[in-house]
């Protein structure tokens, strides 16, 4: 799971994680909202590993420069110079928190630049549920299974109990994670990935 984790989650953030809008701009470069995800990817043998999708809409723009990212509470930094695009307008950046450290329940400032000198700004405060990633207790929320492809690539999503007849029939489908997501979707677990005979 480490060696093909970001890959995974990558491809996982991008389909599973509606980007909600809020109303926002910026000098020559308008963001129409930001939606963080904290993300726990678990493995059998290891403590959850916890990263932050940061996901920006934007209105139109091409390319992004560079998102960066601070805690201004925790004296706290990231900087993503090669933000990852989804759709149109939209782009994501993927943070780990400080060693041996998660990410502080607080208030969050976040830039997006352009490649043409624009940069716009919006804040965003940040909550998610962290005692259930670690206690493994994910009953009663969303579950769904997300299917890969031999080569690692994301195929499908299907409901726990969905989709077997399919499995029997689709030989390039390699292996499976199970995404379980909290009620006010803020939180996602990724447990162990399994491999499918």
């Amino acid at each position: 799971m480490r060696k093909k984790g970001p890959l995974f989650l990558c491809q996982l953030m991008t389909a599973l994680v509606p980007v909600l809008c809020a109303s926002c701009k910026g000098r020559g470069l308008a963001i129409v909202g930001v939606e963080p995800r904290v993300v726990y990817a678990r493995s059998a043998d290891a403590v959850p590993e916890q990263y932050l999708f940061v996901f920006v809409r934007t209105e139109g723009l091409e390319e992004a420069k560079s998102i960066s990212l601070s805690c201004p509470d925790a004296s706290l930094s990231w900087l993503d110079f090669s933000p990852s695009r989804g759709d149109d307008g939209l782009f994501y950046a993927v943070f780990s928190p400080a060693p041996s450290q998660i990410f502080p329940k607080s208030l969050y400032d976040l830039s997006l630049s352009d490649f043409y000198g624009g940069s716009a700004s919006i804040s965003f405060s940040l909550e998610y549920e962290d005692g259930r990633a670690f206690s493994g207790d994910w009953t009663g929320e969303k579950a769904e299974y997300a299917y890969f492809r031999k080569d690692g690539r994301l195929e499908f999503f299907a409901g726990i109990n969905e989709n077997s007849g399919t499995l029997t029939t689709r030989k390039d489908i390699k292996g499976r994670m199970e995404c379980r997501v909290s009620g006010d979707g803020g939180t996602v677990c990724l447990m162990p990935y399994e491999e499918i005979q």
